[in-house]
């Protein structure tokens, strides 16, 4: 129908690579747990530093991926990205 605003609602394609890089000197990973919303998304180990994360099907706004990575002697590090979908593309 004309005239009307539209209501479509966006649900996310988006998919985020991630690499895990630079720890303190002398540190080993071994392995590391990525969690959006609270659920578990991708759990890495081994020598495995690069994951794929998927926001696809969440509707609009922020997400908190959040990474929890355990090293070699026991420590556990962790880290949080925020994440927009449905973000406008950039030109």
């Amino acid at each position: 129908v004309r005239g009307l605003p539209l209501t479509r609602r966006c649900l996310s394609r988006r998919v985020i690579r991630l690499r895990l890089g630079a720890t303190p000197a002398g540190t080993k990973l071994v392995s590391a747990r990525i969690t959006v919303r609270g659920h578990r998304a991708v759990v890495l180990s081994g020598k495995r530093t690069t994951a794929y994360v998927s926001l696809r099907g969440l509707p609009r706004g922020r997400f908190t991926l959040r990474i929890s990575a355990r090293t070699k002697d026991g420590r556990t590090l962790k880290l949080s990205r925020r994440y927009r979908t449905c973000a406008p593309k950039k030109r």
